[in-house]
């Protein structure tokens, strides 16, 4: 469902307090509020209000802060879809000169009786629109840019204070959320106190090859976007008085902001699949209170509430993996492993089909993928072939075996339509097939012993992008199969390479089950990569970006907002026990249009 149409659902309807509870367009609203560092007032600030779409952001109105800090404004409400901003620049704080560095921002929903705009509110803002931010512009289409929005509020509230999702479990104490997020607001207020801290800020969150910073919104959007640039750097300059607590003990490997979602019947969550609206659908390989094969799918709304009554039961679910998939149609495809079969659901979480189907041509389902024509594939792990559900019709079956498929576990699509497929076999290989099922070139394409090909992309040049649990990296072919590089590329932080997924750069990242530790490697599109990089470089921190909200990790997916998906797929290894949910990366990533068919593409 789409966040920014949240009346249309009662599933979300909390959110009619939020972005979706603007006015009527044309209906006149009065927005007060303050500009603060912290409780101490800002004064002589520049208020600014803005409307934020696909194009440039219209301005509703401005003023600016009096004595303490307030400022009051009016302006008609433009209605959702839009997202409604606010941006203060200048002022004076405790007597002392103008202060040309401070820009501080929030986002605007309802409106609130009060905004408190501060340093907490401007992290937040930074962090959900890092990809559609250019200095105080906001534009992006929907749904990323208005999902962006409503997600704000799961950092800040309208009053400037950490937010019940940051700051509750499983987030809270349990992880370095809070922590994080009070530490860049504690960062940003020395700028915004002491003119004279503001060039050490600036030096510090400057990103590799791109221009220094010269406010305090523009450092957070750069610190969120390269977090692992110099992260010392940013910690070193953490104030004496902070302002918000707690705070970070010692320097983070990386400044990014992992939110954990568990609600909606988790049990070790295995692949997941985005849909038009940006809903998320997961598998779970289990169900409680043990590690029974899991019967249940959870959908989570674009800022990772349940939706459907998650977990749905029904359609015949039986221990689905890592085979989900949404069809153009918007049809939610899912494969079950234990089962041996398929499942189908609408858009809404309604089973279309009674119970599982394909159970005579499928065995152990795993990778399951949609092509350009509709035709929808999935994996027969047990057996050596894939099945081919002509136009996404399930009555229309085609067995596929060519290419020297064997113990297929992923499915990806190239530019041209073919199908790419990860064989888990004796000798891990890359089956390539026609969209009618005939061997393609020279395959399989094979990697030798001890490869165990999980995770699969492909690029919009074609080069095919392979996870390999047992070689701990990740292999490159290009579209004829050619190994663009003789060996995977590896580093310890790649033990169990296992989910991998590309963002709108084409950059690749790829999870490490074992370590509980995500990777990125520079892509085709090196432009996008620090300065120097070259294709297949590692251009994640050493040891991978990492977080207290990590369990042992499968599958990675990227949203139309530029947050970075993850799952915790099993809590421990020995005894096995399923992991509790996702974990999102606050716009870590380019936006990727969705539902995924074929190479990732830009909304």
């Amino acid at each position: 469902m789409q966040v920014w149409k949240i009346a249309a659902f009662a599933a979300t309807a909390a959110f009619a307090t939020q972005l979706a509870a603007e006015p009527a367009s044309a209906a006149k609203v009065t927005l007060f509020g303050r500009v603060a560092s912290g409780a101490v007032p800002i004064t002589s600030s520049n208020v600014k209000l803005y409307s934020a779409g696909k194009g440039s952001p219209t301005l509703l109105a401005s003023g600016s802060t009096n004595a303490v800090g307030n400022f009051r404004l009016q302006y008609e409400s433009p209605g959702a879809p839009a997202v409604v901003y606010i941006v203060a620049d200048g002022g004076s704080t405790g007597g002392a000169a103008n202060n040309g560095a401070i820009r501080l921002a929030s986002v605007v929903a309802g409106p609130p009786r009060f905004l408190e705009v501060n340093e907490l509110s401007t992290v937040a803002t930074a962090y959900v629109f890092a990809q559609f931010l250019d200095g105080k512009k906001l534009s992006g289409p929907a749904p990323g840019l208005p999902n962006a929005g409503a997600m704000f509020f799961n950092l800040v509230t309208s009053e400037g204070k950490p937010a019940a999702t940051i700051a509750l479990a499983p987030n809270g104490s349990k992880t370095e959320a809070l922590a994080t997020l009070n530490s860049l607001a504690d960062i940003l207020s020395g700028c915004v106190r002491d003119a004279a801290d503001c060039d050490a800020l600036f030096a510090a969150a400057q990103q590799p090859g791109a221009d220094l910073p010269t406010d305090t919104l523009a450092a957070a959007q750069a610190i969120a976007l390269s977090p692992g640039a110099a992260a010392a750097d940013v910690f070193a300059l953490l104030p004496a008085r902070t302002p918000y607590k707690p705070f970070l003990t010692q320097a983070p490997v990386a400044w990014t902001i992992a939110l954990k979602f568990t609600a909606g019947g988790f049990d070790g969550p295995g692949a997941m699949a985005f849909d038009a609206d940006a809903n998320v659908w997961v598998t779970n390989n289990f169900m409680p209170p043990d590690t029974t094969a899991g019967k249940q799918l959870t959908v989570l709304d674009p800022i990772g509430r349940p939706m459907f009554g998650s977990p749905i039961v029904g359609g015949g679910v039986d221990g689905s993996g890592w085979g989900i998939a949404v069809a153009g149609d918007s049809k939610v495809w899912v494969g079950n492993y234990a089962g041996g079969s398929m499942s189908l659901f609408n858009r809404l979480g309604k089973p279309l089909s009674k119970t599982a189907f394909a159970t005579d041509k499928l065995d152990g389902t795993q990778g399951v993928t949609v092509d350009f024509e509709g035709n929808v594939w999935a994996s027969s792990n047990k057996e050596d072939h894939v099945v081919r559900f002509k136009g996404g019709d399930r009555t229309k079956t085609k067995v596929v075996s060519a290419g020297g498929i064997e113990k297929p576990f992923a499915i990806a699509v190239d530019p041209d339509g073919n199908l790419w497929i990860a064989n888990a076999g004796k000798q891990g290989s890359v089956s390539k097939i026609s969209p009618n099922g005939a061997a393609l070139g020279a395959s399989p394409f094979k990697f030798g012993n001890k490869s165990s090909p999980k995770g699969i992309a492909v690029d919009r040049g074609g080069n095919v992008w392979v996870a390999d649990f047992l070689r701990d990296g990740v292999w490159v072919l290009n579209r004829k199969g050619d190994f663009v590089f003789d060996k995977p590329i590896s580093v310890s932080s790649l033990d169990g390479a296992w989910g991998l997924a590309l963002d709108g750069n084409e950059n690749v990242w790829v999870a490490s089950f074992l370590l509980k530790r995500l990777n990125l490697i520079c892509g085709r599109n090196t432009a996008t990569c620090p300065p120097g990089s070259k294709m297949g470089d590692i251009i994640s921190p050493k040891g991978g970006y990492r977080s207290e909200a990590f369990q042992h990790l499968t599958g990675v997916s990227v949203d139309p907002s530029g947050n970075l998906w993850v799952a915790n797929n099993w809590k421990t290894l020995d005894p096995i026990a399923g992991g509790d949910g996702l974990v999102a990366l606050i716009g870590a990533a380019a936006p990727v249009k969705t539902p995924l068919l074929g190479p990732p593409q830009k909304p």
